[in-house]
């Protein structure tokens, strides 16, 4: 939970981060990240975090207009980032499923013209995001040099 533990040096034995005057510094940030966790965690406390067959989980909540369905699928471009393949027909499904329920939907993806004009044909709105990925495959030239690209996130909705 504490982020400034990740900033800590080895010679810190509290998991905070250190200056260099006095060795002491519990992060100036620390007492707001606890509020912020607590409040998380009470919003958190009902809601559902399911992480099963997508077409399951839309089903089961597509009558529920309080519903927020966030999709991040394996984005459809000719990666091989996934141990399991998602088809142009799984996207297809997919999209049909999110744009069926009475809640909220939400599908995050890379830039392509297929999923592009699948979305916005049923009438999805998107955004773009500029962001950069995390993923140790995305993160490696072809020489296996580490890079950090940015690249566009394509945000789909349905509100």
């Amino acid at each position: 939970m504490s982020r400034a533990g990740f900033l800590a040096s080895s010679k810190s034995s509290t998991g905070f981060r250190t200056n260099a005057s006095d060795g002491r510094n519990f992060g100036k940030f620390y007492h707001k990240e606890c509020e912020r966790f607590y409040a998380v965690s009470k919003r958190l406390q009902s809601v559902e975090l399911v992480n099963r067959d997508f077409r399951k989980s839309i089903k089961a909540n597509s009558d529920n207009p309080e519903a927020l369905i966030l999709a991040d699928p394996p984005y459809y471009d000719g990666t091989d980032y996934y141990e399991d393949s998602f088809t142009l027909k799984d996207h297809r499904d997919l999209a049909r499923l999110l744009a069926s329920i009475k809640g909220k939907a939400m599908m995050l993806h890379s830039e392509n013209d297929q999923i592009h004009k699948l979305y916005t044909g049923l009438g999805f709105s998107f955004k773009t995001i500029r962001t950069k990925y995390a993923s140790r495959k995305a993160m490696q030239d072809e020489s296996g040099s580490r890079i950090r690209p940015v690249a566009p996130l394509y945000v789909y909705t349905n509100f």
